[in-house]
């Protein structure tokens, strides 16, 4: 949604203490006192913000865009499904190395690589693009409330799951 607003409004801080599950059972993402709007070729020189581990490689430079988002989703799945925060899975070059922490598919697997690529250009163009590639589409389509409701549903599973196994 925040990517879809023009301009669109990068949340620059997701990480797991920035979802929380409503007693509906709805994930929403909060602490929304670091969103920024984006310039049309995103936005560079502004100030650092966000966590370290959960940012974007760029965010360090001082550079935001949606997809700088979109790699701190990643990370935030990456630590629920290892159970360890994505700062102590990084490598040398900046990568995320999560494939033996966690059991998951492949096509899991290359979603999170995607999400999580070190370079912008490699990551998802957009939201949009990574819910299509999850419902295994290869056009990309409007993203639908019924959409946003499975994937938070999900998120909201595997957070409940976390939480209840005394991670966080």
């Amino acid at each position: 949604y925040l990517h879809s607003r023009s301009p669109p409004v990068v949340h620059r801080d997701i990480k797991p203490a920035n979802l929380v599950v409503t007693t509906e059972g709805f994930l929403k993402l909060v602490d929304l006192g670091a969103a920024r709007e984006v310039a049309p070729q995103g936005t560079h020189r502004s100030t650092l913000v966000g966590t370290f581990g959960y940012m974007a490689p760029e965010q360090l430079g001082g550079s935001v865009e949606p997809r700088s988002d979109l790699y701190a989703l990643g990370a935030t799945l990456v630590h629920l499904l290892t159970r360890r925060p994505p700062d102590q899975l990084m490598t040398p070059g900046h990568e995320l190395d999560f494939e033996r922490q966690a059991n998951i598919t492949p096509s899991t697997r290359d979603f999170l690589k995607q999400l999580t690529s070190v370079r912008p250009e490699h990551r998802f163009a957009s939201a949009h693009r990574a819910l299509a590639y999850l419902d295994g589409e290869r056009q990309v389509t409007p993203v639908t409330r019924r959409s946003l409701r499975t994937i938070g549903l999900a998120l909201s599973g595997v957070l409940a799951i976390a939480a209840g196994a005394g991670s966080y």
